[in-house]
C-alpha cells in the first residue's frame, strides 16, 4: 500500500516537474520573441536600411537590378539585404523553435507578406545568379506560411502546450 502511494507521489512529481520545464520552454521563446521584436524597433541601421529597401521599391526598374553582380557591393543592395536578413533569421529562430510564431505572427504579419511580394524579383534574380536556390527560402516558407495559414480553433490553446 505504502510503494503505491509512493509510485502515485512519484508520478504525480515527475508530471509537474514536465509542466514546470515545459511552461519555462514557452516563456523563454516568448520572451526571445519579444527582446528581438524591441531590439530591432529601436536599431539605428535597421530602420535605415527598411527605409531605404520602401524607396527602392518605388524606382524604376525594380529591385532586381540590384542583385546583379555590378551592383550587389552597392549601398542599395546592402539596405536590401539587412531588410532581408532581419526576416531570415526570425525564420530560422521560428523554425527552430527559439522564437515564438504567433507571438511574431501577430507583429509582422503583414510585414513579411509584403516584404517578401517587394523583395521577390530581387531573390529570384540572386538566386539565378549565384545558381543557389536556398538564398533566402527560410524567409520565402515563412511569408508563405503567414500568407497562407487558417488558424485552427484550437490555436487559442496551443501556446499553453507547445
Amino acid at each position: 500500500m505504502q510503494s503505491a502511494g509512493a509510485l502515485i507521489i512519484g508520478g504525480i512529481a515527475a508530471l509537474v516537474a514536465i509542466w514546470g520545464v515545459v511552461t519555462q520552454r514557452i516563456i523563454a521563446r516568448r520572451r526571445a520573441t519579444m527582446d528581438v521584436l524591441f531590439s530591432s524597433e529601436g536599431d539605428g541601421a535597421l530602420l535605415l536600411a527598411r527605409k531605404e529597401f520602401r524607396r527602392l521599391v518605388k524606382e524604376a526598374g525594380g529591385l532586381a537590378q540590384w542583385a546583379e553582380a555590378d551592383k550587389i557591393d552597392s549601398n542599395e543592395s546592402a539596405a536590401i539585404l539587412t531588410a532581408l536578413n532581419q526576416h531570415e533569421l526570425a525564420a530560422i529562430g521560428i523554425q527552430r523553435g527559439i522564437f515564438d510564431l504567433e507571438i511574431y505572427r501577430r507583429w509582422n504579419k503583414t510585414s513579411v507578406i509584403q516584404t517578401w511580394d517587394r523583395a521577390a524579383p530581387f531573390v529570384l534574380a540572386l538566386r539565378a545568379r549565384v545558381q543557389n536556390h536556398d538564398i533566402y527560402c527560410e524567409f520565402e516558407a515563412l511569408a508563405w506560411r503567414l500568407a497562407h495559414r487558417k488558424r485552427p480553433r484550437w490555436s487559442r490553446w496551443r501556446g499553453l502546450f507547445f
